[in-house]
């Protein structure tokens, strides 16, 4: 079986949505963004998983690393093409996924497919279909 990493980009700063922080460490109900996105990605297992994240960051994301396998932060860039530039010189995955710590709900069955397809053809990408956002306002913006 060949290595598996993936590439969490967690290294923006939240300021569309209105957050004065990293919006995937805001909690939501009860438990940060990020920490749910880790979850997902730690659900198949991989060899590494690699965080990105901001310097302003790095502290919290590495310590939230530690409660999961093979996870560690990153120093991401100042766009995400750098971020996970960087992520992938430090990697040593011989299969490596992007994700977008933005999206917690990704299934096992999305990595797994994505890993599969790598295996078959080279390469993979994963796409579901849009869904609207769905977030409580107060004084325009985003509610916790």
């Amino acid at each position: 079986m060949k290595k598996v990493a993936i590439i969490v980009c967690a290294a923006g700063k939240g300021s569309r949505a209105g957050f004065t922080k990293n919006k995937l460490l805001v909690p939501f109900g009860g438990v940060c963004v990020l920490a749910r996105t880790l979850v997902a990605v730690a659900s198949v297992s991989p060899d590494e998983i690699l965080v990105t994240a901001s310097s302003e960051d790095f502290s919290e994301i590495a310590e939230l690393c530690k409660k999961f396998p093979h996870a560690r932060a990153v120093l991401g860039g100042e766009t995400r093409f750098e971020s996970v530039y960087r992520a992938l010189r430090e990697s040593t995955g011989e299969i490596v996924l992007v994700h977008d710590g933005a999206r917690p709900f990704a299934s096992q069955e999305i990595f797994l497919n994505c890993i599969k397809s790598v295996e078959e053809h080279g390469s993979g990408v994963c796409a579901v279909r849009a869904t609207d956002t769905i977030a409580l306002e107060e004084n325009g913006k985003i509610a916790t």
